[in-house]
């Protein structure tokens, strides 16, 4: 699911329990907690190398980004969610987030 927050500082891509949070320059994984998506883990800055993202390549720093990322992707795509890659997109640096919906200062 993606979810703009209602100032546009953030995007959460979220399966059931974890997902992404991105913002205007960095990004960081969230968990559900309770009835909210708390950050947690290291804040990356964007555009991410690709390796960052990348299962096979995934340390102790980024495992639990590269695999939320992952998951976002597979959950969307059994969702029939046709921006299920926006998300690496935009960390990637790809796409403009004006055009995924932040407000970029």
């Amino acid at each position: 699911m993606k979810i703009v927050s209602h100032d546009k500082d953030y995007i959460d891509y979220t399966t059931r329990k974890f997902g992404v949070r991105v913002r205007a320059s960095a990004c960081r994984a969230v968990v559900l907690e309770g009835n909210h998506w708390e950050e947690y883990g290291e804040e990356f800055r964007i555009p991410l190398d690709p390796s960052w993202i990348d299962r096979s390549r995934a340390n102790c720093l980024n495992y639990d980004l590269a695999m939320n990322v992952l998951d976002y992707e597979e959950f969307a795509a059994g969702e029939g969610n046709g921006d299920r890659m926006e998300l690496r997109a935009l960390l990637l640096g790809v796409i403009d987030p004006n055009t995924a919906g932040l407000r970029w200062p």
